[in-house]
């Protein structure tokens, strides 16, 4: 059917904004169309609002139009919206081979069709694990995540197995390959807002910016759940820890309370028993209530004390627990630093795989002469001392030895030992001071009497 280019309408699961097209071959496929002709082979399916939609070949319909060609002949299929989405994946990893934006861009097409119906529900495995489970239409695993809208179950391999992306486990097994695994994580740790569309890419030598590899895409997002994770299991523990202490404080606070009702329904009583002695007009009797009615309050007063006590070193301990979690907190705010660090370190560990080292390799093996083997060997050691100096110029802070380093990790924890202890003892002073006074008050009471 020859159709006009201009009315031909993208692939309806094709994300151009996340993932758009690429100029470089835009530019490429502008060439070969003016020195061939527009390819055929093209399909497209009409829609039910009768627009023809592409099934595949964005970049060549775009060279197409830039190249002048009006119309053309297309292929009419009945195409399904699954058939379109895994046409769409299947021509992405034929001809441009699988990365992680046109994974990602496959795999999220299949969840959110999956939610809206379109394609059908899939059948989940019998002995699936629950904590693999997911709800279409979240990214996250582990179970339903609520909500009004429709939710329907699937897993990493039902995915795969859509889009023809199992690999063999041996003896008839399969599971699904891990540049699935490593979209799903992706999409999972984006809707949770711990993933950005920067990770996708990266700069080569020449500072020009470049996609990740798949392999890359499931490290990076490994990485990023395992600090999640660690994160939260860590907060956890710091909130658990105060919350313990908190409690506590209030168990003595309650504690005191109820102490401070004792003393009183005590001295209530003395002070009935005490009138009465008054009507009866008996001496001893009046002076042997004064006096327990004494030692009841200096007995409440050191009790007093001791729950005050109690409390000071509660306070103490909160302190120290708020202290851990903030320093936990400020350790896990420094993740995304290290993971920008170990990813440099991966690339620099991995420089031997670069296309340099493959030029050098080949060039190796020709029949070369000695001065030239010599002047290769001396251009790579100048290569070398310069690629020293200028890191080591980048990195100038310098780098504490193991050494170095435990010696003030132990002088900022005998400095953090001496600050406790000396809390500890204006806290046991100030006890001690204030059980004496009562003692004092106990005893000038007690001669009085006398």
């Amino acid at each position: 059917m020859k159709l006009k280019l201009k009315d031909i309408l993208p692939n309806p699961f094709r994300d151009l904004k996340s993932n758009p097209l690429i100029e470089e071959k835009i530019e490429e496929l502008v060439g070969s169309i003016n020195l061939t002709g527009f390819w055929d082979n093209v399909v497209v399916r009409i829609n039910a609002a009768g627009k023809a939609e592409l099934a595949y070949g964005h970049h060549r319909l775009a060279a197409a139009l830039r190249a002048g060609i009006a119309e053309a002949d297309f292929i009419v299929k009945d195409l399904s919206d699954a058939m379109m989405i895994q046409i769409m994946d299947s021509e992405n990893r034929e001809t441009y081979g699988s990365t992680p934006l046109s994974l990602i861009e496959s795999v999220k097409a299949v969840v959110k069709s999956l939610a809206k119906g379109t394609i059908p529900a899939f059948v989940l495995a019998k002995d699936v694990r629950k904590d693999s489970i997911r709800y279409a239409p979240s990214f996250i695993p582990g179970g339903d995540v609520g909500g009004t809208s429709p939710q329907v179950a699937y897993t990493a391999s039902n995915v795969a197995e859509f889009l023809g992306r199992m690999q063999s486990r041996g003896e008839g097994r399969k599971k699904p390959e891990d540049c699935i695994v490593a979209a799903l994580n992706a999409l999972h740790l984006k809707e949770a807002g711990h993933f950005s569309d920067d990770l996708l890419t990266t700069k080569d030598r020449t500072g020009a910016t470049v996609p990740i590899t798949t392999n890359e895409l499931l490290r990076i997002t490994t990485d990023i759940k395992r600090d999640v994770e660690h994160t939260a299991v860590v907060q956890t523990k710091s909130k658990a820890a105060v919350d313990a202490w908190v409690d506590k404080q209030k168990a003595v606070e309650e504690q005191r309370k109820e102490h401070e009702e004792k003393a009183r329904l005590a001295q209530q009583a003395l002070l009935q028993k005490q009138l009465a002695a008054k009507l009866e007009e008996d001496t001893k009797e009046i002076q042997r209530l004064g006096q327990k009615m004494r030692e009841q309050a200096a007995n409440a007063k050191l009790k007093q004390i001791a729950d005050s006590e109690k409390l000071q070193a509660i306070e103490v301990k909160i302190v120290e627990a708020k202290k851990k979690a903030e320093e936990a907190k400020k350790e896990d705010q420094y993740a995304s630093v290290r993971r920008d660090v170990e990813r440099l370190l991966f690339r620099m560990d991995n420089v031997s795989t670069g296309s340099f080292c493959a030029d050098i390799k080949a060039i190796t093996k020709l029949p070369l002469t000695v001065k030239d083997r010599q002047r290769i060997w001396e251009s790579a050691q100048a290569l070398g001392n310069w690629y020293l100096t200028w890191v080591s110029a980048q990195v100038s802070t310098p780098v504490l030895s193991g050494k170095k380093e435990l010696q003030e990790m132990k002088a900022r924890e005998l400095a953090n030992r001496r600050k406790e202890e000396a809390a500890a003892r204006a806290v046991e002073e100030a006890a001690r001071k204030e059980r004496a006074a009562a003692k004092a008050v106990a005893k000038k009471k007690s001669k009085e009497t006398k």
